[in-house]
């Protein structure tokens, strides 16, 4: 090992860009003996600065979900998920994208 040499610690993926404003498109679903609350968050990018060719939209999807048995949530999860796509926002509004 050299000296000096540290070892880059990366941040949980969920602090890892938080979304400041409010989200694009929400959905709350209850199914299945769980609420999944669902938001979206998208910007319009160049393919050049992403480094990915044919992308058009950066995504962020956060998923909460609450699961239930006997009308009692027991188990709540979070994930956060980045996505790319090459619809423009002129071919694909929040709302569809989620």
């Amino acid at each position: 090992m050299k000296t000096g040499a540290s070892r880059t610690r990366w941040p949980k993926p969920s602090n890892c860009c938080p979304a400041p404003f409010p989200p694009q498109a929400q959905t709350v679903e209850k199914e299945h003996g769980r609420i999944e609350d669902r938001k979206l968050w998208c910007i319009p990018i160049d393919p050049e600065t992403l480094g990915l060719a044919g992308a058009a939209q950066l995504i962020r999807i956060e998923r909460h979900v609450k699961h239930l048995r006997k009308g009692q949530v027991v188990k709540e999860t979070t994930e956060v998920a980045y996505l790319a796509t090459s619809l423009w926002v002129n071919e694909a509004t929040p709302e569809q994208l989620l």
